[in-house]
């Protein structure tokens, strides 16, 4: 009689823990491929790379230059993939002439440093600018040879993510431009500008004189960082980094389509 009773308060623990696992496991979404809570990674970060959150605010909410987002990096690190997750609070049109933004990834300096950055412009209407780096200090090289998608208005009020991303290629490096207008960083991602930049060039000049990180690092001394540049904008940052990743990625999606 004892021995039976303790064998069924046994069995009856056994399946009390196996229903609460099974609970657990059932109410628990998936988590996503993210390198920081609040939003996915698109790309197979390095283990045990390189991440940088920190971030430094410049320029001003609806002047003409705008306000950048500025996310610091190493020269060394030429394989990421960068994002920024903010809002837009305003129609920045009033507030500027240059009524676009632009992700700018590389190094920034002062126009006697070298430097060297690519950027991919889109006009806050929607549509696409232009593709081209800049390298030293406002020192402009139009782009040849990119692919891109028109991108549809950006939102204002909500919370929306831009990503880039680059790695090495032979005789070169890979870019790509993406935007989450939906989600707020969560996905799907759509790719809207893509470049295979190599050798001899496709975005040369100034300080510019290849494709930037091609050998490992990038153009200094200019301080190494990745913007989100928002001309004529009043936008609250949300999160963002920059992810180092794994070497000899394959891309993903074609440019005007979406990866969860």
């Amino acid at each position: 009689m004892n021995r039976a009773y303790y064998v069924i308060l046994a069995l009856s623990i056994l399946a009390i823990i196996a229903a609460s696992v099974y609970l657990i496991n059932r109410k628990s979404p998936p988590q996503p491929f993210s390198n920081q809570l609040g939003f996915t990674q698109i790309y197979t970060p390095k283990p045990g790379g390189m991440v940088f959150t920190a971030m430094q605010i410049s320029g001003e909410n609806c002047v003409l230059d705008g306000i950048r987002f500025n996310l610091a990096n190493k020269h060394t690190l030429v394989d990421r993939e960068s994002t920024w997750i903010f809002t837009l609070n305003n129609n920045p049109a009033p507030c500027t002439d240059k009524p676009w933004w632009a992700p700018k990834i590389g190094s920034h300096g002062d126009d006697d440093q070298a430097a060297g950055l690519y950027e991919a412009s889109v006009p806050y209407t929607g549509g696409f600018h232009l593709m081209r780096t800049e390298g030293p200090f406002d020192q402009y090289h139009q782009c040849s040879g990119y692919q891109y998608a028109n991108v549809p208005p950006m939102p204002q009020g909500k919370p929306i993510g831009i990503k880039t991303v680059q790695w090495r290629i032979p005789n070169g490096v890979h870019i790509e431009f993406w935007y989450d207008f939906t989600n707020g960083g969560k996905g799907p991602w759509i790719k809207y500008a893509s470049l295979d930049d190599t050798l001899p060039g496709y975005c040369d000049g100034g300080s510019i004189t290849g494709p930037i990180g091609m050998n490992g690092t990038l153009i200094g001394p200019a301080p190494a960082q990745d913007t989100m540049r928002l001309n004529g904008a009043d936008a609250t940052y949300i999160g963002g980094s920059i992810v180092e990743l794994v070497s000899g990625q394959t891309p993903k999606g074609g440019v005007g389509s979406s990866t969860l």
